[in-house]
């Protein structure tokens, strides 16, 4: 059974920075440090929740830098971004846990998703696990703004 994982910024707790005007773009950075405790990346469909995109908000760009999390001569690690109503929409199958890497968001379809009055979830969905678990951490910069009345 998958199990979700979450930042600081993610939970209840954690706040949300809004634009204070429309087109305003707000830009903010989120670490998540994997341990192989909690065998985070270990199972199909796992989540680790990053942050929340405010209501009335939507992307603008994003990049994912991660650490080496799959310490296996022969690594398997790949992963999906995107939000929680759209699982893929920035990144579809990412290697970069492999062997450490930068990717930015690539899809189109993160950048055309409207704005909600809901909150949603900057998340990642373990697509095929790591065939060996390792220490490090994910960072995620994400952007993005409140919409306009003409949106």
């Amino acid at each position: 059974m998958p199990n979700a994982y979450e930042t600081v910024q993610a939970s209840v707790r954690g706040q949300m920075l809004e634009a204070c005007r429309a087109g305003e773009v707000k830009t903010v950075r989120v670490k998540y440090s994997i341990d192989t405790t909690n065998n985070q990346l270990g199972a199909v469909n796992n989540t680790i929740r990053f942050l929340k995109l405010p209501p009335n908000h939507v992307p603008v760009d994003g990049l994912v830098d991660c650490d080496d999390l799959d310490a296996n001569g022969a690594p398997t690690l790949l992963f999906d971004f995107g939000l929680d109503i759209d699982t893929d929409c920035f990144l579809d199958n990412s290697a970069i846990g492999q062997a450490g890497g930068l990717a930015r968001f690539d899809k189109k379809a993160g950048f055309r998703i409207g704005d909600s009055n809901d909150v949603r979830y900057v998340m990642l969905t373990v697509v095929t696990p790591a065939a060996t678990n390792a220490v490090g951490d994910i960072y995620v910069t994400f952007s993005y703004r409140a919409v306009a009345n003409d949106d």
